[in-house]
């Protein structure tokens, strides 16, 4: 299954909402739709791609941002949020209700099931069969404005 990022799926809202940022001309790293991303430590104000060891997420992109770009990038920042997101093992009943990494970089976003060193995401159900590269629902549970319910 191709790895599409990470994708809004519920709000309890209704449409999951946007907020716009900028991402600094300064950061090197592209941001690309669906990637996580983090509040920029060296520019409040501005977001750019997560990391494996980002210990906290703002959200998901809604649109790409090319490197060194001073740009838009609309974010899925609501903490209640849940997303589908590709598994880089393999998902499977037993981990639902846990908590896991992200890994990946611009454009290939991945749920990694199997890491617990930062622990950001929560799964909450499988989002299609068990499988290899299964897609998962999760929400952020180390968010940038603080702790969340695990599920919505």
């Amino acid at each position: 299954m191709p790895n599409l990022g990470f994708k809004p799926f519920r709000h309890p809202g209704g449409t999951p909402p946007v907020r716009e940022y900028l991402h600094s001309a300064s950061d090197n790293a592209a941001i690309a739709a669906g990637d996580a991303v983090i509040v920029d430590g060296s520019y409040p104000g501005y977001v750019k791609i997560a990391l494996s060891n980002s210990a906290t997420l703002l959200g998901v992109a809604q649109n790409s941002c090319a490197a060194s770009t001073l740009g838009t990038v609309s974010v899925y920042d609501d903490p209640l949020t849940e997303f589908i997101g590709t598994c880089s093992g393999t998902s499977a009943q037993t981990v639902v209700n846990t908590d896991c990494d992200i890994e990946g970089g611009t454009g290939a976003m991945y749920v990694n099931e199997n890491a617990t060193t930062e622990s950001v995401l929560h799964i909450n159900e499988l989002y299609d069969a068990a499988a290899a590269n299964g897609q998962v629902v999760f929400v952020i549970k180390r968010h940038f404005k603080g702790n969340v319910p695990l599920t919505v």
